[in-house]
């Protein structure tokens, strides 16, 4: 049973990489998403050798995190509003020369408010190609059950380059150094918004809806608050990780393991969402998806809190990591669907998307500066503790996802 479970879901990737435009778009996701893996492990790398303070380089990738997350709000609207060449190409060369300037002009020689504000200006501007595919693919994808692999094949292409992106770092100090990886997060981007312009052709928005009438679901409905702060949760966790993880492993003496750690972490993630993700979605409801999956997450944080102490184990425990926090991006996402008018679904996307990045934005700041307190095994203590609460948050609001969605 458990194969042909696994040949109808490879089926069902096949036909969904076969419908028109969909295998464009999705490799535009993946170029798009390289940065991201780049830029906030090469940032804090790039910061912290400049000026000697790991608390610097967590202020500026809450920086670029706190731009991103507003950027995408405004993205999104745009997108919403049918204008998805002029967003993504303007927002596409703009962040380029941003990422240049962060490259050559930095702290000491700049001071480092400046700084943090020229690198939120690059997160602000860097182009919401995710969000652009994810709100395009129900109207490529008519079938429910296929669009549930669009979006598992969307986030595994999406955390394929976050994968690849602290690799690339990590191979780039062995040879240059950091500076090199945020030229190279330049290139990708601008690799990216040419690849979206030309997947553009064969994707569409949904216009945005008219003014509500009686009887229209609110925009923010109370499924959508649900959905929303279970990410910025899960951001909040992401931001005291990226922030302690490096600290362990500078801490003694093994800066490079920190991108191998983080590339198992999306590597892990990305094994997850097209197997463990699978199973589950045909196993378990869909709020049974999260609530399990959130309670995995926060253990294999306390696992990873045990670990600093060796950081080379942050390499095996971060996999592990990823592989039992895959479906809960995975299931964010699908929810949208069902809490959502589709009309609004690039905005709603952009919503959920730019309330974890503002989240991790605020906890890598809070990482930053309690660091020399906290310690890294603290922090990943915290983050357990928050995956906690966003799992009760999720079992307490229960009946705003189930009255919702019919899985």
């Amino acid at each position: 049973m458990g194969g042909y479970v696994s040949r109808r879901h490879a089926l069902s990737y096949a036909r969904v990489i076969r419908t028109p435009g969909v295998l464009p778009a999705l490799l535009s996701v993946y170029a798009g998403a390289l940065p991201f893996g780049i830029l906030n492990l090469a940032l804090l790398l790039f910061v912290e050798r400049r000026t000697g303070s790991i608390e610097a380089g967590g202020v500026v990738i809450a920086g670029f995190g706190l731009g991103n997350a507003v950027g995408l709000v405004v993205q999104g609207r745009l997108l919403d509003r049918g204008a998805p060449r002029w967003t993504i190409g303007g927002a596409g060369l703009l962040c380029t020369c941003m990422l240049v300037a962060s490259a050559l002009c930095a702290p000491p020689g700049l001071p480092t408010p400046l700084y943090v504000a020229l690198v939120g200006v690059a997160g602000a501007t860097v182009p919401a190609v995710t969000t652009f595919v994810r709100s395009s693919l129900p109207a490529l994808v008519a079938d429910a059950s296929q669009r549930a692999s669009a979006y598992a094949l969307l986030a595994v292409l999406f955390q394929a380059a976050v994968a690849t992106g602290p690799l690339l770092v990590s191979c780039t100090l062995l040879v240059a150094g950091p500076m090199t990886a945020i030229l190279a997060a330049a290139g990708a981007v601008l690799v990216a918004t040419a690849a979206c312009l030309l997947a553009a052709g064969g994707l569409q928005t949904p216009r945005r809806a008219p003014p509500a009438r009686a009887g229209d679901r609110p925009r923010l409905s109370a499924g959508l608050v649900t959905v929303v702060l279970v990410g910025a949760c899960v951001g909040t966790v992401t931001g005291l990780t990226s922030v302690a993880v490096p600290a362990a492993a500078i801490e003694h003496g093994h800066s490079v393991i920190s991108g191998l750690a983080f590339g198992a972490l999306a590597i892990g993630d990305l094994c997850g969402g097209m197997v463990v993700g699978g199973r589950l979605s045909r196993a378990w409801p869909i709020t049974a998806r999260l609530e399990w999956s959130l309670l995995a997450a926060a253990i294999v944080s306390t696992l990873a809190a045990a670990a600093t102490s060796r950081p080379v184990l942050l390499v095996p425990v971060l996999f592990l990591g990823g592989i039992v926090g895959a479906p809960v991006g995975i299931t964010l996402s699908t929810l949208l669907d069902h809490v959502v008018d589709r009309r609004r679904l690039a905005e709603a996307y952009a919503m959920l998307v730019s309330a974890g990045l503002a989240a991790a934005a605020a906890g890598s700041a809070l990482a930053g500066s309690a660091v020399g307190i906290a310690r890294p095994t603290g922090l990943l203590l915290c983050g357990g503790a928050l995956l906690l609460v966003a799992d009760v948050w999720t079992i307490a609001r229960r009946s705003t996802l189930a009255s919702e969605t019919d899985d």
